[in-house]
């Protein structure tokens, strides 16, 4: 039996980030050295904008990513904000098919969840502010069209932040 939309209880705030961390693949990493490495990758190598994102001087940030710290412990507040950077921006293909398909969904035998806009792009769940439909569609075609996505990208040479048109026929 397939529930109505309105039958399905929605994920919000902390029930949301439950969801999405028990959906991760690795854990978050743990030392102040490391996450600090993870931000600074995530931000395109950049200290400078960890540094404005932490609050804190942008030797700081390079002395950690070049593990030159004596003391790896940072101050609590700071190791705090410094976690939360961090699971925010942990795994965000895992975390956008969590928002956008929780596993609360009544998921039928050969179905599979399936958004549009598509997961791959800015517009997809992760990004778009909730502005997404989703449907359980036939897994089999799903996946191929994933696949025929994903040749897409890669004919045309389609890159993060490239823009394309999708027309429907």
């Amino acid at each position: 039996m397939i529930k109505n939309v309105g039958d399905v209880p929605r994920l919000r705030g902390l029930e949301l980030d439950k969801a999405v961390q028990g959906a991760f693949t690795r854990p978050i990493p743990k030392t102040a050295g490391a996450q600090r490495r993870y931000l600074v990758l995530q931000h395109r190598r950049s200290t400078r904008r960890v540094t404005d994102l932490l609050g804190i001087s942008q030797r700081t940030v390079e002395r950690y990513v070049k593990t030159k710290i004596k003391k790896p412990r940072p101050r609590p507040e700071l190791a705090d904000r410094l976690e939360c950077e961090v699971r925010v921006r942990w795994q965000p293909q895992i975390r956008a098919k969590a928002k956008a398909c929780p596993s609360s969904r009544h998921r039928p035998q050969g179905k599979s969840c399936d958004e549009y806009p598509f997961a791959s792009t800015w517009q997809g769940a992760s990004t778009s502010g909730g502005h997404f439909s989703r449907r359980m569609i036939n897994a089999t075609q799903n996946r191929g069209g994933g696949i025929a996505l994903n040749n897409f990208y890669t004919y045309n040479r389609i890159i993060e932040k490239d823009r394309f048109l999708v027309w429907i026929k």
